[in-house]
């Protein structure tokens, strides 16, 4: 997502106006690509928290530096008739936040769902092995209820035999 380099075309006598506004719209092509870029990657779930955090940063430089081109005439007092009219700009900066700000809610609730996946899978782990603890543990009383059952049955069944020779 490296800015694309186009020659901005610098003519002698040029007025202020005439250099700004192609800059200022070189500058908002370059944040609309980095946008679309994130988006693409958002869309193909592809999107990493390195690249949203870079492109954020990348979108937020490229805005700076659009306004401060736009704040340079109102410095020398100088009139803008052309490009893009202060307002536009501001509302471009608003629509690009809202944008940045739902592709890093995406991005969270990517991260949260991976969580909540990886501790679902924890917990089934825990289950099983639980489950598997408690058939051991059933299994070892089903053998202590079975031997005790055999040594109950051979003592009653040994007294009596020995009734039955006195007899």
């Amino acid at each position: 997502m490296e800015p694309t380099e186009a020659a901005l075309p610098l003519l002698p006598g040029a007025s202020l106006a005439e250099l700004i506004a192609p800059l200022e719209q070189q500058l908002l092509s370059t944040v609309e690509e980095t946008l679309e870029a994130l988006q693409s990657l958002n869309q193909a779930g592809t999107l990493e928290s390195q690249t949203l955090k870079t492109g954020v940063q990348n979108v937020l430089n490229l805005t700076k530096a659009s306004l401060l081109i736009r704040s340079v005439p109102l410095f020398l007092n100088i009139p803008l008739t052309e490009g893009l009219t202060t307002q536009d700009l501001v509302q471009k900066s608003h629509q690009t936040t809202e944008t940045l700000k739902e592709l890093c809610q995406d991005q969270v609730r990517h991260l949260l769902a991976a969580k909540a996946t990886q501790v679902l899978q924890q917990i089934e782990l825990k289950e099983q092995q639980i489950r598997r603890q408690i058939e051991q543990k059933q299994q070892a009383i089903a053998q202590l209820v079975s031997e005790t059952t055999k040594r109950a049955t051979a003592l009653a069944s040994g007294p009596a035999k020995s009734r039955a020779t006195e007899s």
